[in-house]
């Protein structure tokens, strides 16, 4: 029964987080590529939350959908508990205050409750230089070196109070690995044909077939045989051109449901490897999404200080993912500034698609993103 209780819970959870990361990726859509961490938001706005009261607290708590059946803390740590026996994913969190600042003491041991979080006391005022390049350490560190550098001196300010973060890493192998590339054709939004490498491998595979895209679905190898197991979802648009990607966007709410008549065939997919790097600022995308009054004078973060103006000035995700013939590394650090079967199937992808890296039993999305030109970083 509580292993029931756990799974309810973490489904809850990942939901939570799923229905978080979609909103941002119309927010960061473009005709670029893209790649950004739903989780990484996710945990950010948790530690947010915490520290809030009255609408402002009210405010996080809708959008992670909070309002109508809340994700309890037991549900989240389960989550990531799951996540992190399987050894292929790694969360950290982190708070660094400027010394001599009081933080809540009742907020620090909250935020070590929740979040695991190592607490640090910095000189941002005195010494931003020395204060950047101690976090900056710890970025490397969690994300195995894939983001080495996150804050300069000129992200630290005389207002600056604290930084909270958190930093995400996956690395793992595909269970069946691709083939050595070959050239081959890939199509752009523009309909220009580009020459990049071509991975092919044949397998089973969960594959579905509609009007507007085909999926397939991409697992990685679990040698622990314990915690979570990981899959890749790739999405193509049946049809070339920004028109066909966009329809697919537009109806993409969630994965589940993209294989929910997936069937298990036989399929001879060939791909090309992609390398993809972004950073984004998620300020005008959380204001977009009803979360303005979090960076403004007047926000509630009580919980946390009560000084005045007291508020989140910069909320910043950098992320990064690597995906070859022999499996797939990603990484994601997101930080907030606080101031006062049968039938054979033939798939190519040869045009712009969609994909999600998700941790198959909860049905969480760690990662997502699209890849309009493969060979652009």
């Amino acid at each position: 029964m509580n292993d029931q209780i756990d799974q309810h819970q973490r489904a809850l959870t990942a939901q939570s987080i799923n229905k978080l990361g979609f909103s941002p990726y119309r927010e960061l859509a473009s005709q670029s590529n893209l790649v950004f961490s739903p989780l990484g938001i996710y945990c950010v706005l948790r530690m947010l939350q915490e520290g809030a009261r009255g609408e402002t607290r009210s405010a996080i708590s809708q959008l992670l959908c909070q309002d109508s059946e809340p994700v309890s803390t037991e549900g989240f740590q389960s989550l990531v508990d799951s996540l992190q026996a399987a050894l292929q994913v790694s969360i950290a969190n982190g708070i660094w205050i400027q010394d001599g600042y009081g933080f809540k003491p009742e907020f620090i041991a909250q935020m070590k409750k929740l979040m695991q979080v190592q607490a640090e006391n910095l000189d941002f005022a005195g010494q931003p230089a020395q204060a950047c390049e101690s976090i900056n350490t710890w970025v490397a560190e969690q994300t195995n070196g894939k983001i080495e550098r996150l804050l300069s001196p000129a992200d630290i300010t005389g207002l600056t109070r604290g930084i909270l973060g958190n930093a995400l890493h996956f690395k793992a192998s595909w269970e069946r690995e691709f083939a050595d590339p070959s050239p081959g054709t890939f199509y752009l939004l523009d309909g220009t044909q580009i020459e990049v490498p071509m991975m092919p491998t044949y397998w089973n595979f969960n594959h579905v077939q509609h009007d507007d895209y085909w999926a397939v679905e991409l697992p990685y190898q679990n040698k622990q045989k314990m915690g979570s197991s990981f899959s890749m979802i790739l999405v193509v648009p049946t049809s070339l051109g920004i028109d066909a990607l966009r329809r697919v966007e537009h109806h993409l709410s969630n994965h589940e449901v993209l294989l929910s008549e997936a069937e298990r065939k036989s399929v001879s997919l060939t791909m090309p490897p992609f390398n993809i790097t972004g950073g984004y600022s998620l300020v005008p995308v959380l204001a977009g999404l009803g979360l303005g009054e979090v960076f403004k004078a007047g926000a509630d973060f009580t919980g946390i200080s009560t000084e005045c103006d007291f508020r989140a000035d910069k909320i910043f995700q950098s992320s990064y993912i690597k995906v070859d013939q022999y499996g797939t590394e990603a990484a994601a650090v997101t930080f907030v500034d606080y101031v006062g079967g049968i039938e054979e199937v033939f798939l190519t992808i040869d045009r712009p698609f969609l994909f999600m890296l998700v941790e198959k039993e909860s049905g969480l999305i760690l990662f997502q993103g699209k890849v309009v030109n493969p060979l652009a970083g």
